[in-house]
């Protein structure tokens, strides 16, 4: 009898800690899908902020003018192989931000609304293709983002169009090549396509990104940011050094996702790498506001890129650098303070 007992109450133990167990568990599991919420969510509004702009009240009303009732634009040749139907997707953004700024003088007007939804599904269905890669892979993708950011609870009540829109997004990342997959391109890619990632909140794909993007800030052997910190690119018949062009953009495509990535379960730790790029490499090939053109690639100019990479090395110092003050020295010198040619 006693036996049964001590048997009994070495039962009820096990199954109270199993149920414990359990409980614990499912806690941890409800506080990390919360937790992963929130981090979508802080993502998204940063993307929203950064991507909200007020065009003029003439030039959308320019706009509406010239859109046909299939929602493409009288003066765009949708035929063209060039890329220049992209002008399309920069008047999509600018619908999206006179419907979604409170500046501006359609804000939340529903004619706009419709022209845009009317807009966004023309462009996904016709699905421009152009000669060079590039355009179908990063520009556009990248740059559409930026309106589906902002009319994004508008798209989700048309689950047709939402569900195409996020395939649309997506595509570049799922179906480009492995030599596409390398430096600026890839960071560019996935900022192209994380978009549909942060809409759907796909906690999986993220991470992937994160993977990827925690690869890239590293020193890598062929293309991206070298050992002697310069940045290379299109090294297929030796090495290019190529930092004002695709390293600018390797640049801006990884700060964007810092900045929008920051405490979240997302971020990268690479930002260290960023500040020895410039402090160590781009500072060095700047001098009174022109910059060594060897490090241009195909792009035979000392100055063509000064603005944006000057831009990039001052939102550089408001990241979580260790290296402030280095940084602050790195700005003054490519903005040319203290320093002249003539």
């Amino acid at each position: 009898m006693k036996q049964y007992f001590t048997i009994s109450k070495q039962l009820i133990f096990k199954h109270n800690m199993t149920r414990i167990f359990k409980l614990a568990l499912l806690g941890i599991i409800l506080i990390s899908q919360t937790t992963t919420a929130n981090d979508f969510k802080k993502i998204y509004n940063r993307m929203y902020i950064e991507y909200l702009n007020t065009p003029s009240k003439t030039s959308v009303e320019t706009l509406l003018g010239k859109m046909n009732e299939n929602g493409s634009f009288k003066d765009i040749n949708y035929a063209a192989k060039d890329g220049s139907p992209r002008k399309h997707i920069q008047n999509l953004i600018a619908l999206a931000g006179a419907f979604a700024s409170p500046e501006s003088a359609f804000y939340a007007k529903e004619d706009v609304k419709l022209a845009y939804m009317r807009s966004l599904n023309f462009w996904i269905d016709t699905d421009n293709q152009a000669t060079n890669w590039w355009y179908r892979y990063i520009p556009y993708p990248k740059e559409l983002s930026r309106g589906i950011i902002l009319m994004a609870n508008e798209i989700k009540k048309d689950k047709t169009l939402f569900d195409k829109t996020i395939k649309y997004l997506q595509w570049s990342y799922d179906t480009a090549k492995p030599a596409h997959m390398t430096g600026a391109n890839l960071a560019d890619i996935i900022m192209g396509s994380i978009a549909a990632t942060i809409l759907t909140e796909d906690d999986a794909q993220m991470m992937i990104y994160k993977s990827k993007m925690t690869e890239l800030l590293t020193i890598q052997p062929v293309e991206g940011v070298q050992p002697d910190y310069l940045y290379a690119q299109h090294c297929g018949n030796g090495r290019q050094l190529y930092f004002t062009n695709y390293g600018k953009e390797f640049v801006n495509s990884m700060m964007y996702y810092l900045e929008f990535c920051s405490g979240t379960k997302y971020q990268t730790p690479g930002v260290d790498l960023l500040q020895d790029l410039f402090i160590n490499g781009v500072q060095w090939i700047f001098y009174s506001k022109h910059y060594d053109p060897n490090n241009a690639g195909r792009y035979n100019s000392s100055e063509q890129y000064y603005a944006p990479i000057k831009e990039l090395a001052d939102r550089l110092q408001k990241l979580k650098v260790s290296k402030k003050d280095e940084i602050k020295a790195v700005y003054k010198r490519i903005s040319g303070f203290g320093v002249s040619i003539t």
